[in-house]
C-alpha cells in the first residue's frame, strides 16, 4: 500500500522515488492536488476514501496506516 500511495503522490506531484516518510505538505502538496489524489486512491482501493484521512495521514507511512485502519461505515445499529 505505501508503494501505491508514493507513486501516486508522486505522479500527481510530478517527483519520484518517494519515501515513506515523505510529508504531503513539505512535498508542496495542497487540497487541489489532495483532490485528485482521492479520487486515485479511491480507485485503487476500491472505496471511498475521505479528504481528512489526507492530511490526518502527512506522510506515505502514516496514511497507509489509517487507511489499513479506516473502519468503513457499519450497517449495524447500536441498540
Amino acid at each position: 500500500l505505501e508503494s501505491e500511495i508514493a507513486k501516486i503522490w508522486g505522479e500527481a506531484l510530478g517527483l519520484a522515488n518517494l519515501g515513506r516518510d515523505e510529508s504531503w505538505q513539505q512535498l508542496g502538496g495542497d487540497s487541489l492536488l489532495a483532490l485528485q489524489v482521492r479520487e486515485r486512491m479511491a480507485d485503487y482501493l476500491q472505496k471511498a476514501v475521505s479528504p481528512a484521512l489526507l492530511f490526518q495521514g502527512s506522510t506515505v507511512a502514516s496514511l497507509a496506516e489509517a487507511l489499513q485502519n479506516e473502519q468503513g461505515p457499519s450497517l449495524l445499529v447500536p441498540l
